[in-house]
């Protein structure tokens, strides 16, 4: 005879289903949580480490491993290392990771009792791929390959002491070879400078095997914007005057068509003014007589595109600052700061110019500049901050934390509320990554450049994205008019999006 348990023990049917409920939402929280590529690391925190270096078994080298996390997903490989002192992971290290993917210590570059089949060396962003299988003359079959070979991912781009990376599972780094062959592999990470370490430093490396992923599904994507009471803003570095470039212009039309934007803050449009820039909008999102088009150009190359009046405006140092008239939708105004700023290896150049723009928030807060602003006046940094080098910047854009302050005044908290702005911090639709940046031709791996900061004490973002349409499923291109590649052939940068309410209306 069957026993109703809820009988038996004298459960009342609803507290019998909620038990199932509670048991139900239990076994779903020991699911294996995602890894997100954006250096926050804090989705590592579930997992143990794979290997903890002893912090002290290094010699003069400037690199210290600590901890190392791997895991994986169906698509790609993850890891998570501590590097013990901050370093560009990109430029000026010899940090190297040694893959054996095919586990046969007699084929690829024999190291510390392992044949390594992939050779990365993240200093000098390039790396050597070996793709015979069992091959013992490992030099003899071995190419030189780029970061977009094998699919790599990582973050920070800026200055850390921790840094994650992602590895594509199924890259065929020659076009024809598979990276892994087997269930798992064995890895070595060294640092290649003189008395550099070496993690781990038995020999055979540290081994990994694949844990059992089933691909997801993608979820239902929608990018129009689904909450009426809420204002749509893209920033879009079009890539030398893109949007004016019969080759960059058809896809880059498709993009701003899909999104219909209320406000777009382009940059690199260096050759062209502002109108000429609005008459192209007009042609891919025509105004009507209740919804016009106004547009600004500050700076060499900043220029925006508004559906509401700007009503003020001004450079700085090269950047432009863009105050908004958002009535009568919002009961508000709206200064918006479009950065683009120094790229590359011009780390004073950029940090100078971080230093104005907090300088001239704190002065409009103050009613001190050409622009005052009325408290809780929403302020949003956006644009293409090509952070690439010391992790203070960003910090500086967050917190005020300005580093000249005999030229540009003394720190300050920048929001309403005398704390930080937010960083809004959107992922790729449909992928663990945050970057901004993509070049298939370039040395540099994706990267996230591309920012909004915003004043979170009077707005928040109900909505935030990067369309990245390799990643998008066919069926959600089609209903948009987009193709995968259009994203690849408009610009090197990725439009960065977000739908903002305010707080309090």
């Amino acid at each position: 005879m069957k026993t109703n348990i809820s009988n038996k023990l004298k459960i009342p049917n609803w507290n019998y289903s909620l038990i199932i409920f509670l048991l139900f939402i239990i076994s779903c929280s020991k699911q294996p949580n995602q890894i997100y590529i954006d250096g926050r690391f804090t989705d590592w925190q579930h997992l143990s480490p794979a290997y903890e270096d002893d912090t002290g078994d290094h010699s003069t080298g400037k690199i210290n491993f600590g901890k190392l996390w791997i895991t994986n997903d169906a698509q790609y490989l993850y890891l998570c290392i501590e590097v013990g002192t901050k370093i560009n992971l990109q430029d000026d290290n010899e940090m190297v990771v040694f893959i054996d993917t095919d586990n046969d210590s007699s084929s690829g570059e024999r190291i510390n009792g392992i044949g390594a089949d992939l050779v990365y060396h993240f200093g000098k962003r390039k790396g050597t791929f070996y793709p015979g299988i069992h091959q013992k003359d490992a030099q003899s079959d071995s190419i030189t390959i780029s970061q977009y070979s094998i699919g790599l991912v990582t973050s920070p781009t800026v200055t850390s002491d921790q840094f994650e990376i992602a590895i594509k599972r199924s890259s065929l780094p020659d076009g024809k070879s598979p990276l892994f062959h087997e269930k798992g592999f064995r890895m070595i990470i060294r640092d290649l400078a003189k008395g550099g370490d070496v993690l781990p430093n038995e020999s055979g490396g540290i081994e990994y095997i694949f844990k059992n992923s089933t691909p997801k599904k993608p979820m239902p994507i929608a990018l129009k914007q689904e909450n009426p009471n809420s204002l749509r803003i893209m920033t879009y570095n079009v890539l030398a005057d893109g949007l004016l470039k019969p080759g960059q212009f058809p896809s880059m039309s498709k993009i701003i068509k899909a999104i219909q934007p209320q406000i777009i803050v382009f940059q690199e449009i260096y050759n062209h003014d502002a109108e000429t820039a609005l008459k192209q909008i007009e042609k891919i999102i025509p105004p009507t007589e209740q919804l016009q088009w106004y547009s600004v150009k500050e700076g060499q190359d900043v220029i925006i595109i508004s559906r509401y009046p700007i009503e003020n405006s001004t450079s700085i140092d090269g950047n432009g600052a863009f105050l908004l008239d958002l009535y009568p939708k919002f009961e508000s105004k709206l200064l918006l700061i479009g950065a683009h700023l120094p790229c590359c290896a011009n780390n004073e150049g950029r940090r100078n110019e971080i230093d104005a723009l907090m300088q001239f928030i704190r002065e409009t807060k103050e009613s001190e500049s050409e622009i005052p602003l009325s408290k809780n006046t929403p302020i949003i940094i956006l644009g293409d901050c090509n952070l690439v080098g010391d992790a203070q910047q960003l910090q500086t854009l967050l917190t005020g934390d300005i580093q000249d302050t005999i030229r540009f005044g003394s720190r300050f908290s920048p929001d309403w509320d005398y704390g930080s702005f937010a960083d809004l911090l959107p992922y790729c639709i449909n992928m663990p990554f945050a970057f901004t940046w993509y070049d298939r031709y370039s040395s540099f791996s994706p990267g996230r450049l591309d920012f909004m900061i915003y004043s979170d004490s009077v707005i928040q973002p109900v909505k935030k994205f990067v369309l990245f349409t390799p990643a998008i499923p066919a069926d959600t291109l089609a209903t948009y008019g987009l193709k995968s590649d259009d994203v690849l052939n408009a610009s090197d940068h990725l439009p960065v999006i977000a739908d903002f309410i305010l707080k309090n209306h």
